[in-house]
């Protein structure tokens, strides 16, 4: 596959990738928003549900990508077993990177998109942590109390 080629598949599963992270974060955000309006919900344990919410909209986000990665390698060719592919994708993904695995020359620039979307993504998701846990935590003092 030509180099060019690669890049406009990668950008494209970068694209869609990011773009569904984005949808499922107002997704999780709007349902949080229905559920406590005003943005602070008091009790410890609504807290608590809003961060497993938060949570499981960012770990479902994740699969997500790992997952169109693996199923695009094995579309491609560029590796012959979904078993292998999802390894590759998340090892790629995390950036961790092992090598025990490593895709022909003439797919490699794809398969390094999935260590860019893996970047992309762990800083949204950070970003949108962040941002909830600050809405959440309105006045923590740092040291522990609220």
């Amino acid at each position: 596959m030509h180099t060019f080629t690669q890049i406009v598949l990668g950008s494209g599963l970068l694209m869609v990738s990011i773009v569904a992270q984005a949808a499922i974060f107002i997704v999780v955000y709007n349902q949080l928003r229905a559920r406590h309006p005003d943005g602070h919900p008091e009790a410890p344990r609504s807290k608590l549900m809003v961060l497993i919410w938060a949570l499981a909209g960012i770990l479902f986000a994740h699969t997500l990508h790992v997952w169109a990665l693996a199923f695009a390698l094995v579309a491609i060719d560029a590796l012959p077993h979904l078993s292998e592919a999802l390894y590759f994708s998340l090892s790629t993904y995390t950036t961790v990177g092992y090598g025990d695995i490593v895709l022909d020359p003439g797919v490699r620039t794809f398969g390094a998109f999935g260590a860019v979307t893996g970047l992309l993504a762990f800083g949204l998701s950070t970003a949108f942590l962040a941002g909830l846990v600050s809405r959440l935590l309105p006045h923590w003092d740092g040291g522990g109390h609220i």
